[in-house]
């Protein structure tokens, strides 16, 4: 009877330390898959913000104005162009030649 009681004892505590290293593996799992996903999501900047006003020339467009300077502070072109939409107090991507928009762009 001893014996069946010890090995009853041994099969539960085996099966407790399983339990308990599966719960463990799983948190640090979780916490991993955070950390790697909050440094994932943080931007590095390259550098200073600064802004300058440029002239629009014959041709230019504000796909070609992020394509001079844009850089990678910025999660996309999208993001960029918004910036300097907002900047500009401008309602679509219309620009006209000749008039002067203020951008921005990382030195």
């Amino acid at each position: 009877m001893n014996t069946f009681k010890n090995t009853y004892k041994k099969i539960n505590k085996t099966k407790l330390n399983l339990q308990l290293s599966i719960v463990s593996i799983s948190v640090l799992v979780i916490l991993c898959s955070i950390l790697i996903s909050i440094r994932a999501n943080a931007k590095i900047s390259t550098g200073n913000k600064y802004y300058t006003t440029i002239q629009i020339e014959e041709g230019d467009s504000l796909w070609s104005i992020a394509d001079t300077y844009y850089s990678p502070d910025y999660s996309d072109y999208n993001e960029y162009i918004e910036e300097v939409k907002s900047i500009n107090n401008m309602n679509n991507d219309n620009i006209k030649n000749g008039s002067y928009i203020v951008i921005p762009y990382y030195k």
